[in-house]
């Protein structure tokens, strides 16, 4: 993802029905909100930096709503990194 056009150009050369896009750690890095638009992606883990203060911190609960609420506007499947406790799951 250093170069988000020469992936793009590979990957949609291989746009084969058995081959998905599973983005890790989504809301980070190289794997920000803006590269959703040039990807079909199945599926956004959301990274355990947001999972990890949900029980404790509204502020995380607040950031991380969003975060979980794109994917399914996108119609992509979510994985939550890092869920521990019933709290964080709800």
């Amino acid at each position: 993802m250093l170069n988000v056009d020469i992936t793009y150009n590979f990957l949609s050369q291989r746009s084969e029905p058995n081959i998905a896009i599973y983005v890790d750690d989504f809301a980070t890095g190289y794997a920000a909100f803006n590269n959703l638009k040039n990807f079909l992606v199945k599926s956004l883990k959301i990274d355990r930096s947001f999972v990890r203060d949900l029980a404790n911190a509204p502020i995380a609960r607040r950031i991380a709503q969003p975060i979980v609420v794109i994917p399914h506007g996108l119609n992509v499947s979510t994985i939550a990194e890092g869920i521990e406790t019933p709290a964080q799951l709800q």
